[in-house]
């Protein structure tokens, strides 16, 4: 977290966590030498440091963040990503949110639970300027607050209704439907002015499971209605779509340790792979279409298959004019092809990535920058003059 790091601190947290800390290109984020537990450290107890992995902070760090702007996480849970946005983007030392230049941070996930989840970390860090939504993302259409953001409910937004969250369990059993008038108040200040919606709490797992279903089967048959208040689009969007996790460390190994005979049936079965590329190219789409002119969107997944990376991103050029490749930061300019690394690297260097099967697009994998794997793609939503 963003606070004085001194070098006695850093050694204090080595000495307490028994591992050195290697430094990595970002500032303030370290890889731990050794896999050690961070919940039992006084810095984590303390709200001072979180976990995260790295390939996943390096896609925060290509949506080349600062104070004050508003961006939109469409797939959030289980939120590490959505803190880092919120400390680069929302000035934190504030106690009201108010200044002038302090951005936004929207979440959005269709999982209650794992939204839960962000709400919490959300809660631990004390972290202000983030609002969450329990939505489709292929069709969530709210867009950036235009007034501080105060409370940190999730708000539910289910086809025609919405739901108000309160804080805990207890209230939302004791909530009642909010009007169908506040719910249209409610969407005329946060939206677009899109269409009338009520409020309506769903939390039961069951229900969670349905949605779930139905946002992975969900198939857009025409293409969503532009954005027509141009003031409220996300000068950043962030679309970490779902996918089959096949470049995740943690998820491999539950496979390695259960049965791979469920990867198979769970996983790589071919109509849930073309749903999931459909689900995926949705997201994709309305993460786009939620992007100001200008702005910068990143796409990435936890996955190494080409058809739901490279061929999803080339399917948004293909659709979307507007939509341009751009190269990534410097700090992830990507190993050359071809050739081998000389025999001695500096530390910041072993995380570079590998190019993609796209110009610009970069693939990070555990043998070439020492993370799980992810494929990123920045893209950019150009400007067409009037």
């Amino acid at each position: 977290r963003k606070f004085q790091l001194t070098e006695k601190a850093l050694k204090e947290i080595e000495f307490e966590m028994g591992t050195r800390l290697i430094a990595t290109p970002l500032p303030l984020v370290y890889q731990l030498e050794e896999d050690r537990p961070l919940a039992s450290t006084s810095w984590y107890k303390k709200g001072k440091l979180f976990g995260i992995d790295l390939a996943s902070a390096f896609a925060v760090h290509a949506l080349s963040l600062s104070n004050g702007m508003h961006v939109l996480d469409l797939c959030c849970a289980p939120g590490a990503k959505l803190c880092m946005i919120a400390e680069e983007t929302v000035d934190q030392s504030s106690n009201t949110g108010e200044e002038k230049r302090s951005g936004t941070v929207t979440g959005v996930d269709v999982a209650r639970q794992r939204l839960n989840t962000c709400r919490n970390l959300i809660r631990k860090y004390k972290l202000m300027g983030i609002r969450l939504y329990h939505a489709d993302g292929t069709s969530f259409d709210v867009g950036a607050s235009i007034e501080p953001i105060r409370h940190n409910r999730i708000v539910s937004v289910q086809g025609d209704s919405i739901l108000d969250d309160r804080n805990n369990s207890k209230k939302r059993k004791r909530s009642k439907k909010v009007t169908e008038t506040r719910a249209r108040s409610l969407l005329r200040r946060e939206s677009n002015g899109a269409s009338s919606e009520k409020l309506n709490n769903e939390n039961d797992s069951g229900r969670e499971k349905a949605s779930t279903s139905a946002s992975l089967a969900s198939a857009l048959t025409s293409p969503l209605p532009s954005f027509t208040n141009k003031k409220l689009l996300y000068d950043r969007v962030l679309v970490d779509a779902e996918c089959t996790h096949d470049g995740s460390l943690k998820h491999m190994l539950r496979y390695q340790q259960t049965n791979w005979k469920d990867f198979e049936e769970k996983v790589l079965v071919p109509d849930r792979l073309k749903t999931l590329e459909r689900l995926q190219r949705n997201l994709l789409a309305n993460g786009f279409r939620l992007l100001k002119p200008g702005g910068i969107l990143v796409y990435s997944t936890c996955s190494f298959c080409k058809a739901q990376n490279e061929d999803i991103v080339h399917w948004l050029l293909q659709t979307h004019p507007q939509a341009k490749l751009i190269p990534p930061p410097p700090l992830l300019l990507p190993k050359p092809q071809f050739r081998p690394d000389p025999p001695t690297t500096s530390e910041a260097s072993r995380f570079r990535p590998r190019c993609g099967f796209l110009k610009h697009t970069l693939r990070f994998d555990p043998e070439t920058s020492q993370t799980s794997g992810l494929f990123l793609a920045v893209l950019q939503k150009e400007i067409i003059e009037s």
